[in-house]
Protein backbone atom coordinates (compact mmCIF):
# COMPACT_ATOMS: atom_id res chain seq x y z
CA UNK A 1 0.00 0.00 0.00
CA UNK A 2 2.73 2.14 -0.84
CA UNK A 3 -0.19 4.23 -2.75
CA UNK A 4 -3.23 5.39 -0.96
CA UNK A 5 -5.01 4.82 -4.48
CA UNK A 6 -7.13 1.42 -4.46
CA UNK A 7 -5.90 -0.88 -7.08
CA UNK A 8 -8.83 -1.65 -9.77
CA UNK A 9 -8.76 -5.06 -8.25
CA UNK A 10 -9.17 -3.88 -4.43
CA UNK A 11 -11.56 -1.57 -6.09
CA UNK A 12 -13.57 -4.69 -7.27
CA UNK A 13 -14.07 -6.27 -3.92
CA UNK A 14 -16.46 -2.70 -3.07
CA UNK A 15 -18.44 -3.51 -6.11
CA UNK A 16 -19.09 -7.32 -5.33
CA UNK A 17 -20.06 -6.16 -1.48
CA UNK A 18 -23.93 -6.75 -0.75
CA UNK A 19 -25.41 -6.53 2.84
CA UNK A 20 -25.20 -9.93 4.52
CA UNK A 21 -22.32 -10.83 1.82
CA UNK A 22 -18.95 -8.87 3.08
CA UNK A 23 -16.15 -9.46 1.44
CA UNK A 24 -13.17 -9.61 3.83
CA UNK A 25 -11.07 -11.93 4.78
CA UNK A 26 -10.42 -12.92 8.24
CA UNK A 27 -9.65 -16.44 10.71
CA UNK A 28 -10.92 -17.70 13.90
CA UNK A 29 -8.15 -18.00 16.31
CA UNK A 30 -7.89 -19.51 19.64
CA UNK A 31 -6.22 -18.54 22.45
CA UNK A 32 -4.45 -19.66 25.97
CA UNK A 33 -6.91 -17.93 28.45
CA UNK A 34 -5.42 -16.82 31.35
CA UNK A 35 -3.55 -14.23 30.61
CA UNK A 36 -6.29 -12.69 28.31
CA UNK A 37 -8.74 -12.70 31.41
CA UNK A 38 -10.26 -11.35 34.65
CA UNK A 39 -11.09 -12.90 37.84
CA UNK A 40 -14.65 -13.14 36.55
CA UNK A 41 -13.58 -14.91 32.87
CA UNK A 42 -14.33 -11.32 30.70
CA UNK A 43 -11.72 -10.47 28.36
CA UNK A 44 -9.36 -7.88 29.98
CA UNK A 45 -10.53 -5.00 27.51
CA UNK A 46 -8.66 -1.60 27.99
CA UNK A 47 -5.43 -4.05 28.06
CA UNK A 48 -6.46 -5.44 24.96
CA UNK A 49 -7.67 -1.69 23.70
CA UNK A 50 -4.03 -0.49 24.67
CA UNK A 51 -2.25 -3.12 23.13
CA UNK A 52 -3.71 -2.47 19.33
CA UNK A 53 -4.06 0.84 19.99
CA UNK A 54 -0.31 1.11 20.38
CA UNK A 55 -0.11 -1.07 17.83
CA UNK A 56 -2.42 1.15 15.30
CA UNK A 57 0.28 4.09 16.37
CA UNK A 58 3.04 1.79 15.16
CA UNK A 59 1.20 0.71 11.70
CA UNK A 60 -0.24 3.90 10.48
CA UNK A 61 -2.86 2.09 7.84
CA UNK A 62 -4.42 0.83 10.93
CA UNK A 63 -5.86 4.09 11.31
CA UNK A 64 -6.71 4.60 7.60
CA UNK A 65 -10.63 4.55 5.94
CA UNK A 66 -11.77 5.09 2.75
CA UNK A 67 -12.56 8.37 0.95
CA UNK A 68 -15.19 8.13 -2.27
CA UNK A 69 -13.62 10.33 -5.18
CA UNK A 70 -16.02 13.11 -5.74
CA UNK A 71 -18.21 12.26 -8.74
CA UNK A 72 -16.44 8.72 -8.66
CA UNK A 73 -14.13 9.53 -11.31
CA UNK A 74 -12.03 7.57 -9.64
CA UNK A 75 -10.92 4.68 -7.30
CA UNK A 76 -11.85 5.43 -3.76
CA UNK A 77 -8.55 6.46 -2.02
CA UNK A 78 -6.80 5.50 2.32
CA UNK A 79 -7.59 9.17 3.93
CA UNK A 80 -6.75 9.24 8.14
CA UNK A 81 -10.03 8.82 10.10
CA UNK A 82 -10.00 11.71 12.05
CA UNK A 83 -12.39 10.45 14.80
CA UNK A 84 -10.26 6.90 15.03
CA UNK A 85 -11.61 4.88 18.00
CA UNK A 86 -9.58 1.85 18.44
CA UNK A 87 -12.83 0.89 20.67
CA UNK A 88 -14.98 0.36 17.42
CA UNK A 89 -12.85 -2.18 16.63
CA UNK A 90 -12.61 -4.40 19.76
CA UNK A 91 -15.11 -6.76 20.57
CA UNK A 92 -16.51 -9.35 23.42
CA UNK A 93 -18.94 -11.84 23.11
CA UNK A 94 -19.50 -13.85 26.12
CA UNK A 95 -20.91 -17.98 25.67
CA UNK A 96 -22.97 -19.35 27.75
CA UNK A 97 -21.78 -23.10 29.12
CA UNK A 98 -20.89 -25.10 27.55
CA UNK A 99 -18.65 -22.73 24.90
CA UNK A 100 -17.78 -25.54 23.01
CA UNK A 101 -16.37 -25.17 19.51
CA UNK A 102 -19.83 -25.43 17.53
CA UNK A 103 -20.71 -22.25 19.33
CA UNK A 104 -17.68 -20.67 18.61
CA UNK A 105 -18.21 -21.43 14.96
CA UNK A 106 -21.75 -20.46 15.32
CA UNK A 107 -20.67 -17.08 16.44
CA UNK A 108 -18.17 -16.73 13.92
CA UNK A 109 -20.46 -17.29 11.32
CA UNK A 110 -22.78 -14.99 12.23
CA UNK A 111 -20.27 -12.39 12.66
CA UNK A 112 -18.13 -13.06 9.30
CA UNK A 113 -22.07 -12.01 7.52
CA UNK A 114 -21.87 -8.26 8.74
CA UNK A 115 -20.20 -5.22 6.91
CA UNK A 116 -17.43 -4.03 8.12
CA UNK A 117 -18.53 0.02 8.70
CA UNK A 118 -16.63 2.46 6.29
CA UNK A 119 -17.07 5.40 8.08
CA UNK A 120 -14.15 3.99 10.01
CA UNK A 121 -10.75 1.42 9.14
CA UNK A 122 -12.11 -2.04 7.82
CA UNK A 123 -11.08 -4.18 10.54
CA UNK A 124 -12.36 -5.24 13.20
CA UNK A 125 -11.13 -7.70 16.13
CA UNK A 126 -13.96 -9.75 17.82
CA UNK A 127 -12.73 -12.12 20.92
CA UNK A 128 -15.44 -15.04 22.36
CA UNK A 129 -15.55 -15.63 26.19
CA UNK A 130 -16.82 -18.53 28.42
CA UNK A 131 -15.41 -21.05 25.94
CA UNK A 132 -14.37 -24.50 27.48
CA UNK A 133 -11.17 -25.09 29.05
CA UNK A 134 -10.75 -21.46 29.51
CA UNK A 135 -9.35 -20.50 26.52
CA UNK A 136 -10.45 -17.47 24.62
CA UNK A 137 -11.53 -17.34 20.53
CA UNK A 138 -10.82 -14.26 18.20
CA UNK A 139 -12.69 -14.02 15.43
CA UNK A 140 -10.62 -11.19 13.36
CA UNK A 141 -12.27 -9.51 9.90
CA UNK A 142 -10.63 -7.18 7.89
CA UNK A 143 -12.01 -6.27 4.55
CA UNK A 144 -10.34 -8.18 0.81
CA UNK A 145 -9.53 -4.08 -0.34
CA UNK A 146 -7.49 -3.94 2.89
CA UNK A 147 -5.63 -7.08 2.31
CA UNK A 148 -4.84 -10.25 0.63
CA UNK A 149 -4.63 -13.71 2.20
CA UNK A 150 -1.11 -13.34 2.97
CA UNK A 151 -1.55 -9.74 4.05
CA UNK A 152 -3.86 -10.72 6.54
CA UNK A 153 -1.65 -12.81 8.43
CA UNK A 154 0.47 -9.80 8.63
CA UNK A 155 -2.45 -7.36 9.69
CA UNK A 156 -3.06 -10.29 12.68
CA UNK A 157 1.10 -10.26 13.23
CA UNK A 158 0.80 -6.21 13.97
CA UNK A 159 -0.99 -7.29 17.47
CA UNK A 160 0.36 -10.22 18.34
CA UNK A 161 4.17 -10.81 19.83
CA UNK A 162 7.24 -13.00 18.79
CA UNK A 163 7.44 -14.07 22.96
CA UNK A 164 5.41 -13.93 26.25
CA UNK A 165 7.87 -10.62 26.83
CA UNK A 166 5.80 -8.49 23.69
CA UNK A 167 8.02 -8.37 21.38
CA UNK A 168 6.89 -7.59 18.28
CA UNK A 169 6.13 -10.13 15.39
CA UNK A 170 5.77 -7.22 12.60
CA UNK A 171 7.85 -4.46 11.85
CA UNK A 172 5.84 -1.20 11.90
CA UNK A 173 6.22 0.14 7.77
CA UNK A 174 5.69 3.23 6.55
CA UNK A 175 3.23 5.17 6.43
CA UNK A 176 0.57 6.61 3.52
CA UNK A 177 0.04 9.46 2.21
CA UNK A 178 -3.73 11.59 2.26
CA UNK A 179 -5.23 13.96 0.52
CA UNK A 180 -8.55 15.87 0.88
CA UNK A 181 -11.55 18.17 -0.43
CA UNK A 182 -9.91 19.98 -3.81
CA UNK A 183 -6.98 17.81 -3.94
CA UNK A 184 -8.73 14.96 -4.18
CA UNK A 185 -10.95 16.21 -6.91
CA UNK A 186 -7.36 17.09 -8.73
CA UNK A 187 -6.62 13.38 -7.56
CA UNK A 188 -9.34 11.59 -8.97
CA UNK A 189 -9.47 12.79 -12.44
CA UNK A 190 -5.18 13.03 -12.69
CA UNK A 191 -5.67 9.30 -12.05
CA UNK A 192 -7.75 8.91 -15.02
CA UNK A 193 -5.43 11.14 -16.88
CA UNK A 194 -2.31 9.13 -15.25
CA UNK A 195 -3.39 5.59 -16.00
CA UNK A 196 -4.37 7.37 -19.51
CA UNK A 197 -0.82 8.48 -20.15
CA UNK A 198 0.24 4.94 -18.74
CA UNK A 199 -1.52 2.91 -21.74
CA UNK A 200 -0.30 5.55 -24.21
CA UNK A 201 3.34 5.56 -22.64
CA UNK A 202 2.86 1.55 -23.39
CA UNK A 203 2.27 2.10 -26.80
CA UNK A 204 5.26 4.47 -27.63
CA UNK A 205 7.67 1.89 -25.81
CA UNK A 206 6.07 -0.45 -28.40
CA UNK A 207 7.05 1.63 -31.63
CA UNK A 208 10.26 2.76 -30.22
CA UNK A 209 11.32 -1.01 -28.74
CA UNK A 210 9.42 -2.90 -31.13
CA UNK A 211 11.71 -6.27 -30.21
CA UNK A 212 10.95 -6.21 -26.62
CA UNK A 213 7.40 -5.24 -27.24
CA UNK A 214 6.94 -8.35 -29.17
CA UNK A 215 8.98 -10.14 -26.53
CA UNK A 216 6.62 -9.30 -23.89
CA UNK A 217 3.43 -9.91 -26.03
CA UNK A 218 4.99 -13.36 -26.88
CA UNK A 219 4.99 -14.29 -23.46
CA UNK A 220 1.70 -12.63 -22.62
CA UNK A 221 0.33 -14.92 -26.03
CA UNK A 222 1.92 -17.88 -24.36
CA UNK A 223 0.03 -17.35 -20.77
CA UNK A 224 -3.10 -17.00 -22.58
CA UNK A 225 -2.61 -20.26 -24.78
CA UNK A 226 -2.25 -21.64 -21.58
CA UNK A 227 -5.62 -20.57 -20.14
CA UNK A 228 -7.24 -21.43 -23.38
CA UNK A 229 -5.40 -24.69 -23.42
CA UNK A 230 -6.87 -25.99 -20.34
CA UNK A 231 -9.82 -24.54 -20.55
CA UNK A 232 -11.56 -21.40 -20.18
CA UNK A 233 -15.20 -22.28 -18.79
CA UNK A 234 -15.39 -24.14 -15.81
CA UNK A 235 -18.32 -26.84 -15.89
CA UNK A 236 -21.66 -26.43 -14.29
CA UNK A 237 -21.99 -27.18 -11.22
CA UNK A 238 -24.56 -27.33 -8.31
CA UNK A 239 -22.00 -26.01 -6.22
CA UNK A 240 -21.94 -22.71 -8.37
CA UNK A 241 -25.01 -20.62 -7.45
CA UNK A 242 -25.62 -16.94 -5.88
CA UNK A 243 -24.51 -16.97 -1.60
CA UNK A 244 -27.30 -16.35 0.68
CA UNK A 245 -26.31 -14.04 3.90
CA UNK A 246 -25.84 -17.73 5.98
CA UNK A 247 -22.90 -19.10 6.81
CA UNK A 248 -21.11 -22.77 7.46
CA UNK A 249 -18.17 -23.78 9.04
CA UNK A 250 -15.86 -26.53 8.97
CA UNK A 251 -12.07 -27.08 10.22
CA UNK A 252 -9.86 -30.04 9.45
CA UNK A 253 -6.47 -30.31 11.81
CA UNK A 254 -3.72 -32.00 10.10
CA UNK A 255 0.21 -31.93 10.66
CA UNK A 256 2.65 -29.53 8.04
CA UNK A 257 4.93 -32.41 8.31
CA UNK A 258 2.69 -34.91 7.24
CA UNK A 259 1.79 -33.26 4.54
CA UNK A 260 5.19 -32.75 3.06
CA UNK A 261 6.27 -36.39 3.71
CA UNK A 262 2.68 -37.41 1.67
CA UNK A 263 3.92 -35.90 -1.89
CA UNK A 264 7.95 -36.49 -1.23
CA UNK A 265 7.41 -39.72 -3.30
CA UNK A 266 5.51 -38.01 -5.80
CA UNK A 267 6.90 -34.60 -5.86
CA UNK A 268 4.08 -32.57 -4.86
CA UNK A 269 3.75 -30.07 -3.04
CA UNK A 270 2.15 -29.34 0.51
CA UNK A 271 -0.47 -27.45 -1.65
CA UNK A 272 -0.57 -30.26 -4.53
CA UNK A 273 -1.46 -32.89 -1.91
CA UNK A 274 -4.41 -30.60 -0.07
CA UNK A 275 -5.83 -29.74 -3.61
CA UNK A 276 -6.35 -33.63 -4.15
CA UNK A 277 -7.44 -34.05 -0.85
CA UNK A 278 -10.42 -31.20 -1.58
CA UNK A 279 -10.43 -33.00 -4.84
CA UNK A 280 -11.61 -35.49 -3.22
CA UNK A 281 -14.27 -34.13 -1.28
CA UNK A 282 -15.93 -32.52 -4.26
CA UNK A 283 -16.04 -35.77 -5.81
CA UNK A 284 -17.94 -37.28 -2.42
CA UNK A 285 -20.02 -34.16 -2.02
CA UNK A 286 -21.01 -34.32 -6.13
CA UNK A 287 -21.76 -38.28 -5.66
CA UNK A 288 -23.89 -37.36 -2.58
CA UNK A 289 -26.08 -35.12 -4.36
CA UNK A 290 -26.43 -37.48 -7.18
CA UNK A 291 -24.44 -35.77 -10.15
CA UNK A 292 -22.92 -37.33 -12.93
CA UNK A 293 -18.99 -38.27 -12.60
CA UNK A 294 -17.60 -38.48 -16.23
CA UNK A 295 -14.14 -39.68 -16.08
CA UNK A 296 -12.67 -36.45 -17.52
CA UNK A 297 -14.71 -34.40 -15.76
CA UNK A 298 -12.26 -31.48 -13.73
CA UNK A 299 -13.66 -28.71 -11.70
CA UNK A 300 -11.77 -25.60 -11.75
CA UNK A 301 -10.03 -24.09 -8.18
CA UNK A 302 -8.69 -20.22 -8.37
CA UNK A 303 -5.55 -20.48 -6.41
CA UNK A 304 -4.41 -17.23 -5.55
CA UNK A 305 -0.59 -16.85 -5.63
CA UNK A 306 1.33 -14.08 -3.55
CA UNK A 307 3.76 -12.12 -4.96
CA UNK A 308 4.55 -10.49 -1.91
CA UNK A 309 8.35 -9.79 -1.48
CA UNK A 310 9.69 -10.11 1.52
CA UNK A 311 10.42 -6.44 1.98
CA UNK A 312 6.90 -6.17 2.04
CA UNK A 313 6.34 -7.95 5.06
CA UNK A 314 4.26 -6.17 7.21
CA UNK A 315 2.25 -4.02 4.78
CA UNK A 316 -1.05 -4.31 3.76
CA UNK A 317 -2.67 -3.83 0.52
CA UNK A 318 -3.02 -6.44 -2.27
CA UNK A 319 0.11 -8.35 -3.69
CA UNK A 320 -1.51 -11.31 -5.13
CA UNK A 321 -2.25 -13.24 -9.04
CA UNK A 322 -3.19 -16.40 -9.21
CA UNK A 323 -3.79 -19.68 -11.27
CA UNK A 324 -6.53 -21.81 -12.17
CA UNK A 325 -5.58 -25.37 -11.10
CA UNK A 326 -7.72 -28.07 -12.77
CA UNK A 327 -9.44 -30.66 -10.05
CA UNK A 328 -9.89 -33.83 -11.61
CA UNK A 329 -13.21 -35.31 -9.77
CA UNK A 330 -13.83 -37.91 -12.17
CA UNK A 331 -10.90 -39.99 -11.24
CA UNK A 332 -11.77 -42.33 -8.87
CA UNK A 333 -8.38 -43.20 -8.07
CA UNK A 334 -6.69 -41.15 -5.12
CA UNK A 335 -3.05 -41.57 -6.42
CA UNK A 336 -3.99 -40.81 -9.89
CA UNK A 337 -6.01 -37.65 -8.62
CA UNK A 338 -2.62 -36.46 -7.20
CA UNK A 339 -1.04 -37.39 -10.05
CA UNK A 340 -2.86 -35.71 -12.48
CA UNK A 341 -2.68 -32.41 -9.79
CA UNK A 342 1.06 -32.41 -9.83
CA UNK A 343 1.17 -32.62 -13.52
CA UNK A 344 -0.85 -29.50 -14.02
CA UNK A 345 0.45 -27.39 -11.73
CA UNK A 346 4.03 -28.13 -12.77
CA UNK A 347 2.50 -27.37 -16.08
CA UNK A 348 0.70 -23.66 -15.36
CA UNK A 349 3.96 -22.77 -13.05
CA UNK A 350 6.27 -23.43 -16.03
CA UNK A 351 3.97 -21.74 -18.64
CA UNK A 352 3.54 -18.47 -16.85
CA UNK A 353 -0.39 -18.51 -15.89
CA UNK A 354 -0.13 -16.53 -12.97
CA UNK A 355 1.80 -14.43 -14.82
CA UNK A 356 -0.28 -13.64 -17.04
CA UNK A 357 -3.17 -13.40 -15.04
CA UNK A 358 -0.89 -10.74 -13.09
CA UNK A 359 -0.44 -9.02 -16.43
CA UNK A 360 -3.74 -9.00 -16.90
CA UNK A 361 -4.64 -7.40 -12.98
CA UNK A 362 -2.19 -4.46 -13.85
CA UNK A 363 -3.89 -3.59 -17.10
CA UNK A 364 -7.18 -3.37 -15.07
CA UNK A 365 -5.63 -0.47 -13.49
CA UNK A 366 -5.38 1.46 -16.72
CA UNK A 367 -9.60 1.19 -17.08
CA UNK A 368 -11.53 4.47 -16.18
CA UNK A 369 -13.02 3.42 -12.63
CA UNK A 370 -16.63 3.98 -13.60
CA UNK A 371 -16.15 2.07 -16.56
CA UNK A 372 -14.60 -0.53 -14.05
CA UNK A 373 -17.35 -0.57 -11.56
CA UNK A 374 -19.84 -1.78 -14.26
CA UNK A 375 -18.02 -4.19 -15.70
CA UNK A 376 -17.23 -5.83 -12.12
CA UNK A 377 -21.57 -5.49 -11.34
CA UNK A 378 -21.83 -7.85 -15.07
CA UNK A 379 -19.64 -10.78 -14.42
CA UNK A 380 -20.81 -11.83 -10.77
CA UNK A 381 -22.36 -14.84 -12.05
CA UNK A 382 -18.65 -15.66 -13.97
CA UNK A 383 -18.51 -19.16 -15.67
CA UNK A 384 -14.67 -19.24 -15.26
CA UNK A 385 -13.84 -20.99 -12.01
CA UNK A 386 -16.11 -23.35 -9.17
CA UNK A 387 -14.57 -22.04 -6.28
CA UNK A 388 -11.29 -20.53 -4.57
CA UNK A 389 -8.60 -22.83 -2.83
CA UNK A 390 -6.09 -20.44 -0.97
CA UNK A 391 -3.13 -21.60 0.75
CA UNK A 392 -1.49 -19.13 3.11
CA UNK A 393 1.95 -19.80 4.92
CA UNK A 394 1.74 -18.82 8.42
CA UNK A 395 4.73 -18.47 11.22
CA UNK A 396 6.39 -21.62 12.28
CA UNK A 397 7.00 -20.35 15.64
CA UNK A 398 4.44 -19.59 18.39
CA UNK A 399 2.86 -16.03 18.54
CA UNK A 400 1.06 -14.56 21.02
CA UNK A 401 -1.17 -11.39 22.44
CA UNK A 402 -0.52 -9.82 25.74
CA UNK A 403 1.89 -12.66 26.71
CA UNK A 404 -1.16 -15.80 25.77
CA UNK A 405 -0.04 -18.18 23.04
CA UNK A 406 -1.81 -18.61 19.78
CA UNK A 407 -2.83 -22.21 19.90
CA UNK A 408 -4.80 -22.56 16.48
CA UNK A 409 -6.10 -20.66 13.85
CA UNK A 410 -8.50 -21.25 10.83
CA UNK A 411 -8.86 -18.60 7.88
CA UNK A 412 -11.99 -17.85 5.95
CA UNK A 413 -12.08 -17.20 2.64
CA UNK A 414 -15.18 -14.85 1.46
CA UNK A 415 -18.07 -16.06 -0.41
CA UNK A 416 -19.29 -14.19 -4.10
CA UNK A 417 -20.34 -14.36 -7.16
CA UNK A 418 -21.58 -17.53 -7.80
CA UNK A 419 -19.23 -19.17 -5.44
CA UNK A 420 -21.24 -21.32 -2.59
CA UNK A 421 -18.06 -22.82 -0.99
CA UNK A 422 -14.70 -21.52 0.20
CA UNK A 423 -11.51 -23.38 1.05
CA UNK A 424 -8.09 -21.47 3.09
CA UNK A 425 -5.48 -23.53 4.05
CA UNK A 426 -3.24 -22.03 6.95
CA UNK A 427 0.30 -23.57 8.12
CA UNK A 428 1.00 -22.34 11.87
CA UNK A 429 3.92 -23.44 14.04
CA UNK A 430 4.00 -27.27 12.52
CA UNK A 431 0.17 -27.73 12.66
CA UNK A 432 -1.63 -27.56 9.00
CA UNK A 433 -5.86 -26.36 9.21
CA UNK A 434 -7.83 -26.55 6.41
CA UNK A 435 -11.08 -24.18 7.19
CA UNK A 436 -14.77 -24.39 4.57
CA UNK A 437 -16.93 -21.92 4.25
CA UNK A 438 -19.77 -22.70 2.99
CA UNK A 439 -23.36 -20.81 2.28
CA UNK A 440 -26.12 -22.30 5.10
CA UNK A 441 -28.34 -22.94 1.89
CA UNK A 442 -27.05 -23.78 -1.34
CA UNK A 443 -24.17 -26.15 0.83
CA UNK A 444 -26.13 -28.03 3.59
CA UNK A 445 -24.29 -30.81 3.45
CA UNK A 446 -20.99 -28.83 4.00
CA UNK A 447 -20.09 -32.02 6.09
CA UNK A 448 -20.00 -34.36 3.25
CA UNK A 449 -17.52 -32.48 1.70
CA UNK A 450 -15.65 -32.43 5.26
CA UNK A 451 -15.57 -35.87 5.48
CA UNK A 452 -14.06 -36.05 1.59
CA UNK A 453 -11.44 -33.94 2.54
CA UNK A 454 -10.35 -35.93 5.31
CA UNK A 455 -11.01 -39.42 3.56
CA UNK A 456 -8.62 -37.85 0.47
CA UNK A 457 -5.98 -36.82 3.63
CA UNK A 458 -6.08 -40.33 4.48
CA UNK A 459 -5.36 -41.93 1.48
CA UNK A 460 -2.52 -40.36 1.03
CA UNK A 461 -1.09 -41.27 4.46
CA UNK A 462 -1.57 -37.99 6.35
CA UNK A 463 -3.83 -38.16 9.76
CA UNK A 464 -6.55 -35.70 10.54
CA UNK A 465 -8.56 -35.08 13.99
CA UNK A 466 -12.30 -35.35 13.27
CA UNK A 467 -13.74 -32.13 11.81
CA UNK A 468 -16.79 -30.42 13.34
CA UNK A 469 -19.76 -28.49 11.37
CA UNK A 470 -21.00 -25.68 12.90
CA UNK A 471 -24.97 -25.28 12.89
CA UNK A 472 -26.43 -22.96 10.29
CA UNK A 473 -25.86 -18.99 11.05
CA UNK A 474 -29.24 -17.11 10.99
CA UNK A 475 -29.46 -15.23 7.91
CA UNK A 476 -28.33 -11.23 8.28
CA UNK A 477 -30.18 -8.57 8.78
CA UNK A 478 -29.16 -5.40 6.56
Amino acid sequence: MSDARLSAVEASYLSFEQPGRPIHVGAVALFEGAPLLDGRGRLRVDAVCDLVAARCDQHPQLRQRLSASPGGFDRPRWTPDLDFDVARHVEEIHLEPPGDEDALREVAAEVHTRLLDDDHPLWHLCFVTGLADGRVGLIDRAHHALVDGVGGVDLAAAFLDLDRDGTPAAPPPGGLPAEGGAAALDTAVGGTLRASAQLARSVADAVQHPTAALRSGAGLLRGLATLVGEGMLAPSSSINTAPGEGRRFVWIRTRLDDVKVAGRSTGATVNDVVLAAVTTGLRSLLVERGEPLPVGLELKALVPVSVRGADEAGTLGNRVTAIVASLPVGLADPDRRLARIVASTRRLKARGEAGTLGALLDAADAIPAPVARVLVRSVRHQPFVNLVVTNVPGPPLPLYLLGAELLEAFPLVPLSANLSIGVAILSYNGALTISLNADADACPDVGVLAAGIEQGLHQLGVGVSAAAVAPAAPAATS
